[in-house]
């Protein structure tokens, strides 16, 4: 009897697509697990999120087999089966590797991660803009204070009028004191672009003067065969760990930014999966 793979339901003859899920049937259950071998069995949760990993990876062929005394089984076809192990390999290592950073670091479970990187130029942008702004409001705002106790302008609080003054007065000096902090702040972070840019520019020239793309899909095992995804994060892995051991004291966040410059310098004509970019 035709039976669905993904629903676990079998159908009379004559219908060819599942009426639940939509999928194609098979001609029977004992048909389908032939032509699939079994890539993994574990838990449920586990299997599941590995068929779904499988599936987004472009494993047409993945499907959950039946429960058995081994757990949940995920099976794939036989021509994509070299391809899928190398993908549930890579997925198990992640995992793996997130829960051993995880236990590393629960004693500090309350440190946030590293906000993306922002450069020197972009942050004394940043900077200097706010710095502006407050002194231009405290400035206006100085003038119209002034310019309302000499009495050039219409405005009057009543009785309330000195508490007013007393209070814009402070508002507007905090601006101003806020505007020059800025500023000064901004004066500093824009002597530091120069040494950035130089860093940034000795680090790369030294980097793709020591490897090459060859060299690194040599190194960390690269095929034809292997899909773009896991390319992506085994090569970005290496560079990011070549630079690190190199450069020991690099800012987290600047470690991603330059590792991503790195990685399209290298690989330019190599086209970065549509989820990462």
């Amino acid at each position: 009897m035709p039976w669905c793979s993904n629903c676990k339901m079998e159908y009379i003859e004559g219908i060819s697509v599942c009426p639940d899920c939509g999928g194609p049937l098979t001609d029977n259950k004992e048909v389908f697990q032939a032509a699939n071998k079994i890539i993994f069995q574990g838990e449920e949760l586990v299997s599941e999120q590995i068929a779904e990993f499988l599936d987004y990876s472009g494993i047409q062929s993945v499907a959950a087999g039946e429960p058995n005394e081994n757990g949940y089984p995920v099976l794939v076809s036989e021509e994509d089966y070299d391809k899928a192990m190398k993908l549930v390999r890579f997925y198990l290592y992640k995992e793996s590797e997130k829960r051993l950073s995880e236990e590393s670091q629960a004693p500090e479970a309350n440190q946030k991660a590293p906000a993306p990187y922002v450069k020197k130029a972009d942050k004394y942008e940043d900077v200097h803009s706010s710095a502006v702004t407050l002194l231009a409001v405290g400035v206006l705002g100085s003038i119209f204070l002034i310019a309302k106790i000499a009495g050039f302008l219409p405005f009057s609080f009543g009785s309330a009028s000195l508490l007013f003054d007393i209070v814009m007065g402070i508002i507007f000096i905090f601006f101003l004191v806020s505007g020059f902090s800025s500023l000064k702040r901004a004066k500093i972070i824009k002597g530091e672009i120069t040494e950035e840019v130089t860093a940034t520019k000795e680090i790369t020239e030294w980097f793709l003067s020591e490897y090459t793309a060859a060299s690194i899909d040599q190194a960390i095992s690269v095929d034809a065969d292997t899909p773009e995804e896991l390319k992506y994060f085994q090569r970005t892995e290496y560079i990011k760990h070549e630079v690190n051991t190199r450069l020991t004291e690099l800012d987290d966040s600047y470690l991603e930014d330059l590792t991503e410059n790195l990685y399209h310098s290298l690989y330019e004509t190599e086209s970065t999966p549509d989820s990462l970019n």
